[in-house]
């Protein structure tokens, strides 16, 4: 995407060729984790926020492929923060993908 954006592609392309699927590795749960954590470790959570505000009306499955892409995007947008800087930032972690698991307490009387 950095390659894209120096020899003059906007973020509006970009994301064009999200939806069309150019950047197909992307949209994995791994990827979209990452850029999630990446995007909080930044501290831009509000961003993250804004995203599922907006993204209300989406199913499940789309806004799952997407909140962290779409989050990324508006970070680089509006934070002055550019793609080579922030790309150095993931760590190997941010890929690893956790099941979250809700486990009942049970209390005795």
């Amino acid at each position: 995407m950095s390659l894209l954006i120096r020899h003059g592609c906007t973020i509006l392309e970009i994301i064009y060729m999200y939806e069309q699927n150019i950047f197909i590795s992307l949209k994995k749960p791994e990827a979209q984790s990452a850029l999630v954590q990446l995007v909080e470790r930044e501290g831009h959570e509000e961003l993250i926020s804004q995203i599922l505000s907006e993204s209300s009306t989406e199913d499940e499955t789309t806004l799952a492929a997407t909140v962290g892409f779409k989050a990324f995007i508006r970070m680089i947008e509006t934070c002055e923060i550019t793609i080579e800087t922030v790309i150095r930032k993931f760590v190997r972690e941010d890929f690893i993908t956790q099941d979250w698991k809700i486990s009942e307490k049970r209390f005795g009387v």
